[in-house]
């Protein structure tokens, strides 16, 4: 073979060889485009997405100061209310300790009352047992022994003759 043909044939081999090379270059490229319109669609998707995240991130932080909002106003009503309640317990607190108080003083002034009440019996019963004692010793006494045997005898006679004068029992408080 001559030198040109040899050149003819490296030139085709050269020539199918590029051809070969490009073919394969446009199959990957064909394959790196698809590849990047996928990539592509799911970076667009995945921009939608991001957008739809961040709508929803910003109801959320909005649901959120509005939850805040509401959480702050109900512990400041419970701290209220709790206020309320220490003041409440705070006034019972001390009206039962008043009440305490009372029920001590109340029960000081039974002990004395008890203690004057049976003071008090025990003189209804000196004094009982004085007016026994007086009720006997009247009806042992001659005097009036002679003056209940009169007051028969007037009764008998209708006048009151033996005795003269207003003659009493006397009383003895």
């Amino acid at each position: 073979m001559s030198d040109q043909e040899q050149g003819k044939q490296a030139l085709l081999q050269q020539n199918k060889e590029e051809s070969a090379a490009r073919t394969k270059a446009e199959e990957e490229n064909a394959t790196l485009k698809s590849k990047l319109m996928a990539h592509e669609d799911k970076l667009k998707a995945s921009k939608d997405e991001l957008k739809i995240v961040r709508g929803e991130n910003k109801n959320l932080t909005k649901d959120l100061a509005t939850v805040r909002e509401s959480n702050e106003v109900g512990i400041e009503a419970c701290q209220d209310e709790i206020r309320q309640l220490k003041e409440t317990v705070q006034d019972l607190t001390k009206e039962r300790d008043e009440r305490d108080a009372k029920i001590q003083e109340y029960h000081a002034q039974l002990g004395k009352q008890l203690a004057q009440n049976t003071l008090l019996d025990d003189r209804i019963a000196s004094l009982e047992q004085t007016r026994v004692q007086l009720e006997a010793s009247i009806v042992s006494c001659w005097m009036h022994s002679f003056w209940t045997w009169t007051t028969r005898f007037k009764g008998r006679r209708g006048k009151p003759q033996l005795v003269e004068g207003n003659m009493e029992l006397k009383t003895y408080a």
